[in-house]
């Protein structure tokens, strides 16, 4: 797992994220005193909202950047890689919203869940599905194809099916009450190019500034071939997976 983007760059190009995840927030229903353990959780800024229910909040971040920013909301929030959880039988519920893609190791993200869990406690998370940003994911895989320059093209992030992690969660031993995958296409706005960046940070860590307005260039002339980036305006088409399981 690898995050190296700051919580400026999140909150100024992708606050439109927290904003969208009312409705896994809702399926969570929190209640007062519960535990609840929020994996990924950003600037904290669905933390908060999870906390106002009077919950017992633990914000999560593998990224220090976006613990300090929770830690400024007033949250109890800490460093926590996903991928090597050290918390067991202690939460009432584990919430995520649109980070579990980021984490490649995924067996291991929902073991740990669900030894974090107390019994019968539930698992409720959205994230990017199998074909979330397929056309943006196309488009760079031709970019990287057709240039050495740019190396070898790599999945930004693990964006599995509905069938792949429903099988997932139920050998780990969680019982799924409720998954759904659903299309959400988002208009990005003034911020589009440096969501981008955000998006793309893993392949172009390493670029020059003169190789990343290359490969910037090149892509946005191919998206806006394909329709997807029009003058200011682009939407990216969002594919989700809502799920709600119980650890068994």
């Amino acid at each position: 797992m690898e995050n190296n983007v700051s919580a400026r760059q999140y909150v100024d190009n992708a606050a439109f994220v927290a904003q969208l995840g009312s409705g896994v927030l809702s399926l969570l229903a929190p209640k007062c005193n519960e535990n609840i353990l929020d994996l990924g959780c950003g600037d904290g800024a669905l933390s908060e909202k999870i906390a106002s229910s009077g919950a017992n909040v633990l914000a999560v971040d593998y990224n220090q950047d976006m613990v300090n920013k929770a830690l400024e909301r007033g949250l109890t929030a800490e460093v926590c890689d996903a991928e090597k959880p050290a918390y067991e039988n202690r939460f009432d519920a584990v919430f995520s919203n649109a980070a579990l893609h980021w984490m490649t190791d995924y067996s291991s993200v929902i073991k740990g869940v669900h030894k974090a869990l107390k019994a019968g406690g539930r698992f409720v998370a959205e994230f990017g599905e199998h074909d979330n940003l397929m056309n943006i994911r196309h488009v760079l895989k031709q970019i990287h194809d057709e240039s050495d320059l740019f190396g070898e093209y790599r999945e930004p992030c693990f964006n599995p099916t509905l069938a792949f992690y429903k099988a997932a969660l139920e050998k780990a031993g969680f019982k799924v009450i409720q998954i759904e995958r659903f299309e959400r296409p988002t208009p990005l706005g003034e911020g589009a190019i440096e969501w981008f960046k955000m998006y793309t940070s893993g392949l172009i860590k390493d670029f020059d500034q003169k190789t990343l307005d290359l490969y910037i260039n090149r892509t946005m002339e191919r998206l806006r071939k394909n329709h997807v980036f029009e003058g200011d305006s682009w939407t990216a088409d969002f594919v989700r997976l809502r799920f709600y399981a119980l650890r068994a």
